[in-house]
């Protein structure tokens, strides 16, 4: 069976750890990131075919330019934010991880809550693919937000089984990249990208509030705080 090791790390401690809610948010957060981006990353080619009449090559600019957004923000505004806010008489660890997880789900969901308007609009053709660009480029750039936020939580909330928690959330996650085509598949012939654009804003707005409501940055497994005693 499993035993003891390095200084007491067991398999029944992971299993407790595993039991609080504070860890299930970091999972539910990482599986609508990977929700919201494996959208993107799949589907754009769809949309720009068949909203914009646009084919993979026309449409180069507008598949790269949210990457370089994301690229942008991860150096240039979040690791001198994340220093900023970090600060004495700032925000304090988990406020930080709460915002930047928060503010990156709203801030995708608002982007595509505008494209989900969109494309029941008629507007000019020209301008409607920059807007639908630039709403995509939007929310891939909030999503750089959550390497400082959830995704830094997992080696918060324990001591000894941080790498584990992260290869379980990952597998959570992965759920997404099974589930997502075939929500999305399903949505977009019934009822058109409208759904599939609430589908994600819906993810999104959930993992906001799990993860707004039950996140911590205690170690879970820590003997000097109160949850020790039951781990």
């Amino acid at each position: 069976g499993f035993k003891d090791y390095e200084g007491g790390k067991t398999f029944s401690s992971l299993l407790k750890v595993l039991s609080f809610p504070a860890v299930w948010s970091i999972f539910a957060s990482h599986f609508a990131f990977n929700f919201s981006v494996y959208f993107q990353n799949s589907w754009t080619p769809v949309y720009y075919s068949s909203v914009h009449e646009l084919g993979a090559e026309e449409a180069g600019l507008h598949f790269v330019l949210p990457h370089i957004a994301y690229l942008f923000m991860s150096f240039f505004v979040c690791r001198p934010l994340v220093s900023y806010l970090s600060g004495p008489a700032r925000l304090g660890e988990l406020s930080l991880r709460r915002v930047f997880t928060v503010i990156g789900f709203l801030g995708s969901s608002l982007a595509f809550a505008v494209l989900g308007f969109g494309t029941n609009v008629p507007n000019d053709k020209a301008s409607h693919v920059y807007s639908s660009t630039a709403c995509f480029t939007i929310a891939m750039a909030f999503s750089a937000l959550h390497p400082s936020g959830f995704k830094s939580n997992y080696m918060d909330v324990s001591l000894h089984h941080s790498g584990t928690l992260s290869g379980v959330g990952n597998t959570v996650a992965t759920a997404a990249s099974y589930i997502g085509p075939l929500l999305v598949d399903r949505l977009l012939k019934s009822y058109g990208w409208a759904s599939v654009f609430a589908s994600v804003i819906a993810v999104n707005l959930a993992a906001s509030i799990f993860y707004g409501l039950a996140s911590t940055c205690v170690a879970l497994d820590d003997p000097k705080n109160k949850y020790f005693k039951s781990v």
